[in-house]
């Protein structure tokens, strides 16, 4: 239940923030070297790492409160 509501949430801002940084490509492009504003490698590293963080904050903060109750 957690897990999948955390999902949902996650990939609504994922791609959220995906479509803001796919627009703003043109004011990184003066912060960025070495790597191109639209790189599809960073773009899928980077989510995919704050989807696996979304996770793991998903199943341990509801299992460390469960198990912190007696």
């Amino acid at each position: 239940m957690f897990v999948g509501q955390a999902l949902r949430l996650g990939a609504v801002g994922a791609g959220c923030g995906l479509v803001a940084a796919l627009a703003m490509t043109h004011l990184m492009s003066s912060l960025l070297f070495h790597v191109s504003a639209a790189d599809s490698v960073t773009y899928a590293m980077v989510t995919s790492a704050l989807i696996g963080a979304t996770l793991v904050a998903a199943t341990s903060l509801p299992g460390g409160r469960r198990g912190s109750r007696r």
